[in-house]
Formats: C-alpha cells, sequence, structure tokens
C-alpha cells in the first residue's frame, strides 16, 4: 500500500513539474509573441511617420520651386 501512495505522489509531483513547466513556456511564448507584436507596430508607426515627413518635404520643396 505504501508503494502505491508513493507512486501515485511520485506521478502528481511529476505531472505537476510538467503542467507548470508548460504553463511557463506557454507565458513565455506569449509575451515573446506580444513583444513583437508591439516591436512591428512601433515600426510601422516609425515608418508611416518617416514617409509622412518625406512627403510634406517633398510638398514644400515643391511649393517653393
Amino acid at each position: 500500500m505504501g508503494k502505491k501512495i508513493s507512486s501515485q505522489i511520485v506521478k502528481e509531483d511529476i505531472l505537476q513539474a510538467v503542467k507548470d513547466e508548460i504553463g511557463q513556456n506557454l507565458k513565455s511564448g506569449l509575451l515573446q509573441a506580444v513583444k513583437n507584436e508591439i516591436g512591428q507596430n512601433l515600426k510601422n508607426e516609425l515608418l508611416q511617420a518617416v514617409r509622412e515627413d518625406n512627403l510634406n518635404i517633398t510638398r514644400n520643396n515643391t511649393k517653393q520651386d
């Protein structure tokens, strides 16, 4: 009986460790995905700002000519 209980406790501990590891990996993966998305959005916004600024410079130069 003692071995069976001990074996069950070990199984539960292993299962919990696996669940914790999967949970941590999922959290890490989600966090990385969010960081990547924020980074991509920031790049897109900066690129758009540069394009708009270049367009304004071009318009101003055209008006001056």
